[in-house]
């Protein structure tokens, strides 16, 4: 391990010059940056491929999502014109179908949570340094995933929430 000081390029130069000199073994040493950006290059390259399938799974998802709320509004149409004619309000209709859908997101989570904690902590105890496994991490992916469903499924329900109960009833 050589420290240098001024001009990275030059001290290496040198360094190999007198190596070879001495030594008449060819020089490869490397700057010790340049060492650990290559032992990390896997890591990066894995990193860009989970986050763009990762956003590839939470594209599919939301579709999925998206598509099942409609399939499932669709065949409650008639409940739902029910329960209007019968005086439940859109906002009690609306908040019925919304957290219906956010009980299996939940469900979903509370699935998912312990077999993620394990995975994740078998991957870190492959390295010397690691970052401890926060609640924080699973408390935050659970309200990301918990707010875009909201937002996909909250569309969709407004609109079977505000449509008029006759025309369902006599669509039947």
């Amino acid at each position: 391990m050589v420290e240098v000081t001024g001009d990275h390029r030059n001290a290496y130069n040198q360094v190999k010059e007198v190596y070879e000199r001495v030594t008449r073994l060819d020089f490869n040493g490397v700057f010790a940056d340049e060492q650990v950006q290559s032992t990390f290059e896997n890591q990066i390259r894995l990193s860009r491929m989970v986050s763009v399938f990762a956003f590839i799974a939470i594209v599919i998802s939301l579709l999925g999502l998206l598509a099942m709320s409609t399939y499932f509004i669709q065949q409650r149409s008639r409940e739902i014109a029910v329960r209007k004619v019968f005086g439940s309000t859109s906002k009690q209709v609306l908040s019925r179908l919304v957290f219906t859908f956010l009980n299996y997101v939940f469900i979903a989570f509370v699935i998912a949570t312990p077999v993620i904690w394990y995975l994740m902590r078998e991957w870190l105890n492959g390295y010397s340094y690691r970052i401890p496994l926060s609640p924080l991490i699973f408390i935050t992916a659970g309200l990301f995933c918990l707010t875009i469903s909201f937002i996909t499924v909250f569309w969709q329900s407004m609109e079977a929430a505000n449509t008029n109960p006759v025309i369902s009833i006599k669509t039947e």
